[in-house]
């Protein structure tokens, strides 16, 4: 694509809170790598500083400063370093800052976040271009649209919006924003996607203009038009992408709402754990919703009676875990943080299960109101993340002090990444109970 008039901006924001920036360095590759289908693109690149600026950071900077040194095509501009209040939005605003001086307002802006793993094929800025243009007063052309509002905020699904992982808009839209480019301010992840992901968009449908996107190229959608799907797109997108979401590549195998459209569910690679998410019936009075239903579990668990419910308190800092009970008393359980935050693991201890000693980590709150089950055979424990948090869970078998057991929380087999430093934790809080558990071998051991 030729065009000695137009230049081409492409901006990526990520976060340092994974130290080694390994996605970021595929993503990079990909960029490097695969032709773009423009003569030239000037990128810059925002890292959140989730993490102190830190001795990994520096080697991030240089290894990428490196990697597009004399590139043909492509001009690394700036790195940047900013706050993480805001995250990927404030990161969209400072580059967006660094590029004013550089632009004119018919050039092109495409922004990728880590979550948008790409590109995967040929042409692909071309190609975004070209949808860009395909239809006239678009102002984003992205990979995916979401027709829905947050499941945690309503059920509505009127809020059409390009879903900002991978997108592309001109500087003339972006200059509509002024200094009030959305969600730079916001530091909970539930506003950042209300009041970024959805106000980019509704902000500009709002005003008359149009959005379209890969998934759908012979769409074009206004404010009034009627939704003609209703599930989170990305997740299964049906065409072939140049960019997608990083749930798509996630190993789950499915995720969708049971028959009365309720409860969603989620499995993962670890057979046996399911995560369920309510649906919220938001209005200006507050919220409703069913948070449990046994009609609604057993069509995704079987058969399956719940005996006893369990409540914890627990301060910042507290781990507890990994517990279990032994045969007969193996219990399930269905956990749910119903005041702040954790993090819930679960350890698969089934002795012939292929993903034996294998964890899962989920982030329960009372924002997310997620729920994890976890079968028979698994060691279960969590990490306090908020000032206090309120855990209950169901299980369907008694409490048996005889049977009672665990796994020592950190033990050099499981390896369980408990991210302290990202969280602010020094020292976590164990009880001498936890502080004295068998290891992983001795467990082995005695099967």
């Amino acid at each position: 694509m030729k065009n000695t008039n137009l230049k081409y901006f492409h901006c990526y924001a990520t976060g340092n809170d994974f130290r080694f920036f390994r996605q970021d360095f595929k993503n990079l590759k990909r960029i490097k790598n695969i032709v773009s289908g423009v003569d030239e693109i000037y990128l810059f690149i925002a890292v959140s500083k989730v993490r102190r600026f830190n001795f990994f950071d520096i080697i991030f900077k240089k290894i990428v400063q490196k990697m597009f040194k004399n590139h043909p095509a492509i001009k690394l501009v700036g790195i940047i370093f900013k706050s993480n209040i805001g995250r990927d939005f404030s990161s969209y605003q400072a580059m967006f800052e660094k590029i004013k001086p550089l632009v004119s307002d018919n050039d092109y802006v495409f922004f990728q976040n880590r979550s948008g793993y790409g590109p995967f094929r040929e042409n692909w800025y071309k190609n975004f271009v070209e949808q860009f243009e395909k239809f006239p007063s678009v102002a984003i052309c992205g990979s995916t649209i979401n027709f829905c509002d947050h499941p945690f905020i309503s059920s509505n699904n009127d809020m059409a919006h390009v879903q900002t992982y991978s997108f592309l808009t001109k500087v003339s839209f972006l200059k509509l924003f002024g200094e009030d480019f959305p969600a730079i301010n916001e530091t909970d992840k539930l506003k950042i996607i209300a009041n970024g992901e959805i106000v980019l968009s509704q902000f500009f449908l709002n005003k008359g203009y149009k959005i379209t996107s890969i998934e759908w190229p012979n769409e074009v959608i206004a404010k009034d038009t009627i939704a003609f799907n209703n599930y989170d797109i990305k997740d299964r997108p049906t065409k072939k992408h140049y960019f997608y979401h990083r749930e798509y590549f996630r190993g789950i195998k499915h995720k969708r709402y049971t028959r009365d459209n309720i409860m969603k569910f989620t499995n993962f690679k670890i057979d046996g754990l399911v995560l369920f998410t309510p649906k919220i019936f938001a209005d200006s009075r507050g919220y409703f919703m069913e948070s449990f239903k046994q009609g609604s579990v057993e069509k995704i668990l079987g058969k399956i009676k719940f005996v006893q419910e369990n409540e914890s308190c627990s301060s910042f800092g507290v781990l507890r875990g990994l517990h279990f009970q032994t045969k007969p008393f193996a219990q399930s359980k269905l956990v749910r943080c119903v005041v702040g935050k954790i993090i819930d693991i679960a350890v698969d201890l089934r002795p012939k299960s292929p993903t034996f000693a294998q964890y899962k980590i989920v982030e329960l709150s009372e924002e997310n109101k997620q729920q994890l089950f976890l079968p028979q055979g698994f060691a279960h424990g969590f990490l306090t993340l908020s000032e206090k948090a309120i855990v209950q869970y169901k299980v369907d078998n008694y409490y048996s002090p005889e049977h009672d057991s665990g796994i020592f929380w950190n033990d050099k087999d499981l390896a369980i990444n408990w991210e302290f430093e990202k969280y602010g934790i020094k020292k976590p809080i164990i009880s001498d109970k936890d502080a004295k558990q068998q290891s992983l071998q001795e467990f082995r051991n005695s099967l």
